[in-house]
């Protein structure tokens, strides 16, 4: 017992010494829910940070890669209470959210995204919401790729700084970004934009630890450029295809109208294929959430009841997937309702 009091006094003792006080950590931000445009989060978010554990006496300044980014096209829900501070904020979770939509005021675009189920779903899981509409405020093009870069160069950048000893640090991947919880939600134009401007490129798509892609389509010179789980509404078969290419699919499951292609060896490299004439945007991207973003059986998802916790998938490391409480549920549950009434 004496043994066991002076090794965690020690400890203790260790953790203190290098400004880590193991009874006063809380890896929590104590923030309150915010809803902000992009350019609000970059002026709020260096003092935020600098509040946070570990970083006292840290000037902290918004990414300079977001310099230039087009006003009034991107929206930031964060949850109540974020990971934050010292290396927590990498334990965020964001949801991405593309739309060809446009919203003039800021009550129009957080109804937009409680409307979809994603408020809820990031309350939950908690971290943020980045809802990101195009550039000219009417599609997706080209030119939106440059910015999708930029948001997710931003995101990413947990502890980066300009480099210099002692210089400032970039507060926007602690304020609203996470690093391998990551999963982007394509609707319509922005499905298409996701196909043809970001899975084809692996230092984006290889980063996503899940997709959401209801209706859209895709060029045909364009490719997969990694693997990355996936559900698909309504996507073409050539599309369907290329996408069970990039995952290495050998098996196939069906539960109800809901096709599910994937990987004997690896489960979590998944195509789930689901078609509807009016899709119910809010169940499928429940669906997709609980079972593909988070299933809560990895290696025998395709049977009706599992008993195991259910992980997230992450985008860096597929076989370190963070247990996550909840109650029981079918692995393969299908969407409530894929057709609207």
């Amino acid at each position: 017992m004496r043994t066991r009091a002076g090794i965690g006094s020690g400890l203790a003792l260790a953790l203190a010494s290098l400004g880590c006080p193991a009874l006063d950590y809380s890896g929590r931000q104590h923030n309150e829910a915010t809803f902000e445009t992009l350019a609000q989060a970059r002026a709020t978010g260096p003092q935020a940070v600098a509040k946070l554990e570990g970083n006292t006496g840290v000037a902290f300044v918004p990414h300079p890669v977001l310099d230039g980014y087009p006003a009034a096209t991107t929206w930031i829900y964060r949850a109540p209470n974020l990971y934050g501070g010292r290396a927590a904020a990498r334990l965020n979770t964001n949801i991405l959210v593309f739309a060809e939509q446009s919203f003039a005021e800021r009550n129009a675009a957080l109804q937009y995204l409680k409307n979809l189920g994603v408020i809820r779903l990031i309350d939950e899981a908690i971290g943020s919401v980045v809802l990101v509409t195009p550039a000219d405020g009417k599609a997706f093009g080209a030119g939106d790729q440059k910015h999708y870069y930029a948001l997710q160069t931003a995101m990413l950048a947990q502890k980066a700084g300009d480099g210099v000893r002692n210089g400032v640090r970039y507060s926007d991947a602690e304020y609203f970004g996470g690093f391998g919880y990551t999963y982007v939600i394509g609707i319509d134009g922005g499905a298409t934009f996701l196909n043809d401007y970001v899975a084809g490129t692996l230092d984006y798509v290889s980063r996503i630890a899940g997709m959401l892609l209801v209706n859209g389509s895709m060029q045909d010179a364009r490719s997969v450029a990694g693997l990355v789980p996936v559900y698909l509404v309504n996507a073409p078969e050539d599309v369907v295809a290329r996408y069970k290419t990039a995952n290495d699919t050998d098996a196939y499951a069906k539960t109800g109208e809901v096709e599910t292609y994937f990987n004997q060896h690896l489960p979590l490299k998944r195509v789930v294929v689901a078609r509807s004439a009016n899709p119910d945007l809010p169940a499928v991207i429940s669906d997709a959430y609980y079972n593909l973003f988070t299933p809560r059986c990895v290696c025998r998802w395709v049977a009706r009841v599992c008993t195991a916790p259910r992980r997230r998938t992450r985008a860096t490391a597929w076989t370190r997937r963070r247990s996550r409480s909840a109650s029981a549920m079918p692995c393969s549950t299908p969407p409530p309702a894929m057709v609207s009434a």
